[in-house]
């Protein structure tokens, strides 16, 4: 295997295909989603044909030493070929990445960022853990940590609705009144607000209904949560 020359022109060596090799975190690249010490977690790689990819490894870091894995062809059909490769649970985090062997044409990278055709650091990494997961809502929701005075306006006029409150950029941002209307933490499921948190305050829900009370698109107040309930075992 020859290392691609980083900024090379690959087009007459490395056919294009949109998408390219793909893996992540989810059970349908990872089935074993929550290993112990000493499990064996089958890893899979799709790789589209037309991307000149001939064989696939897993360099995986064991005791802070690299070690490669072949991975196997187990399936596919004349558009991808997916490959899996066996990785031993050996660490609390076990980091690993995809090497895409293209024999003569040389061999890319593949970690969480993407593809890349030069060696690269171990930083971005996939990883297998062993620690436990989080709660349950968190499989299928998208969470926002919001900090109000992180962010400036772009000027465009906006009219804002009757329980917002607005502010200028110097603006001294007060956390914690119940004037204010803010959140630490905002749990929104199905665009509405759906669950509320903040660190060292215990009047969140109580909060969160008032908001809902004064605006019904943002949720239902008999059915918001808290989510400290969720959240104190982590």
């Amino acid at each position: 295997m020859s290392l691609m020359t980083a900024g090379a022109d690959l087009s007459n060596v490395v056919p294009a295909a949109d998408p390219g090799a793909h893996h992540d975190g989810s059970d349908l690249y990872v089935p074993a989603q929550t290993p112990q010490l000493g499990d064996v977690v089958p890893v899979r790689i799709r790789v589209p044909s037309g991307t000149g990819v001939d064989s696939v490894f897993v360099r995986v870091v064991r005791d802070a030493e690299p070690m490669f894995i072949a991975a196997t062809a187990d399936g596919g059909n004349e558009y991808e070929t997916w490959f899996t490769a066996d990785i031993t649970v050996h660490n609390p985090i076990t980091s690993y990445r995809i090497l895409l062997d293209r024999g003569s044409a040389g061999y890319s990278w593949l970690n969480g960022t993407g593809e890349y055709f030069r060696d690269i650091a171990d930083l971005h990494d996939f990883r297998l853990t062993t620690y436990a997961p989080g709660p349950d809502w968190a499989l299928d929701s998208v969470v926002y940590q919001v900090f109000p005075d992180r962010f400036a306006k772009s000027g465009a006029p906006t009219e804002l609705p009757p329980w917002a409150l607005a502010a200028e950029w110097d603006d001294e941002v007060i956390r914690g009144s119940l004037d204010e209307g803010e959140f630490s933490v905002w749990y929104l499921h199905g665009g509405t607000l759906a669950a509320a948190l903040s660190v060292g305050r215990s009047d969140d829900l109580e909060h969160a209904r008032r908001l809902i009370a004064a605006d019904t698109h943002l949720g239902d107040g008999a059915a918001l949560g808290d989510l400290s309930t969720d959240l104190a075992g982590l």
